[in-house]
């Protein structure tokens, strides 16, 4: 009895610790996200930070949201940036990688962007209405909708583009006189 005591106190103990490692790693890592935010009250116009400055902090705490995080912001400041190649090759590690995650459609989204941004029409094509397809009901649905029928329009495929531009404006509540 005594040892089963034992046992259970040092595997409750290794538990506590463990838990206490990970948090403090989340917090230290959370803390070097936020120091690369750009300050609201400096009177210049703020400089963002590089995608240089996510990576490094995704590769310093690696296994944490907030790494996970950096990832994300770092393909967004690669896009800002116009490194857009290397923005598509990071937008789609991050949905490989954490394709469960909350942000998996963020990613999927910057992809898709990502490929129109470099003129890669037919494959931005087909990466928004991927998108649409596993997210419908997302709150960028409709910017989707617009990027297609803006992709449409580029091509030269006005009907389609019609039919996208139709599909966003009807109304998705019935009306009154409705007869459904």
């Amino acid at each position: 009895l005594a040892i089963g005591f034992v046992i259970a106190v040092i595997v409750g103990f290794a538990v506590a610790a463990y838990r206490w490692k990970t948090q403090q790693a989340e917090r230290a890592a959370s803390d070097a996200l936020l120091e690369l935010r750009t300050p609201l009250t400096s009177g210049e116009k703020p400089t963002p930070p590089s995608a240089a400055a996510y990576l490094k902090v995704a590769g310093d705490f690696p296994g944490t949201d907030a790494a996970e995080r950096a990832l994300l912001l770092a393909a967004g400041a690669l896009f800002a940036e116009g490194k857009y190649a290397e923005a598509q090759a990071q937008f789609s590690r991050f949905a490989e990688e954490h394709a469960r995650h909350a942000l998996a459609a963020q990613a999927a989204y910057g992809k898709a962007a990502s490929l129109e941004a470099q003129g890669k029409l037919d494959e931005a094509l087909a990466a928004y209405q991927g998108w649409l397809t596993q997210h419908p009901k997302t709150a960028p649905a409709d910017d989707v909708r617009l990027a297609v029928a803006r992709i449409y329009e580029i091509k030269q495929q006005p009907a389609s583009a019609l039919k996208v531009y139709e599909e966003i404006t009807r109304p998705n509540v019935p009306s009154a006189t409705s007869t459904e």
